[in-house]
């Protein structure tokens, strides 16, 4: 049995500002990248918030993948996904056009982790929640040189990191086939998320 991730649903209350910002992004980032003619996965799908938010935008085809009980009974409520229960870890390659990768944890020090999943979709546009940057408040290197240094981790791995929205708490990474990095401090909160949960 693969060990689970602590659900979204037993801290979903205490990320309010969090979750503003990130929903915030997420929204924007799902404008700009999906269509009638995508076709989306989502690795750790949570309770369904980014899949909402992926639906509002009528994608071709929108899988979820998800292992975790709790979660997968909120997933189970909305329309027109496609459901996959089981490990991310282990679900063979989806044929796609972007990925959404939000786990509980994806930093530097967890990278290898997820190697597999990254090279797996490398030619395809990943959008990545990224913890790491929490760290650069007890570290002495600016947001600038750490998305340089994990831009760089993630060349190695046959990645091109295109964009970064960062906050002081987390960031989304948008990863592309081939793009010029650009790195934007985000703000602006959107509380909308909230109508989505349930």
């Amino acid at each position: 049995m693969a060990k689970i991730e602590t659900s979204q649903v037993k801290y979903l209350k205490g990320r309010k500002k969090n979750y503003n910002l990130k929903y915030a992004i997420l929204n924007e980032v799902i404008a700009k990248e999906i269509d009638a003619r995508s076709v989306v996965v989502e690795l750790f799908g949570g309770i369904g918030i980014t899949s909402k938010l992926i639906q509002s935008r009528s994608p071709l085809a929108h899988y979820v993948v998800e292992l975790n009980q709790d979660c997968l009974e909120y997933l189970n409520k909305i329309p027109n996904i496609k459901i996959i229960e089981g490990d991310a870890f282990k679900v063979p390659k989806l044929a796609c056009d972007i990925i959404f990768l939000d786990p509980n944890s994806f930093n530097f020090t967890n990278l290898p982790k997820y190697e597999k999943i990254l090279k797996a979709y490398k030619h395809k546009t990943l959008v990545i929640t990224e913890t790491g940057c929490f760290n650069l408040k007890f570290n002495s290197i600016t947001s600038t040189e750490h998305f340089a240094r994990l831009a760089d981790k993630l060349s190695r791995l046959g990645l091109n990191l295109a964009r970064v929205y960062h906050t002081p708490n987390f960031s989304i990474l948008v990863v592309k086939p081939s793009h010029k990095l650009i790195i934007e401090k985000w703000e602006d909160e959107w509380t909308g998320w909230k109508k989505l949960v349930g």
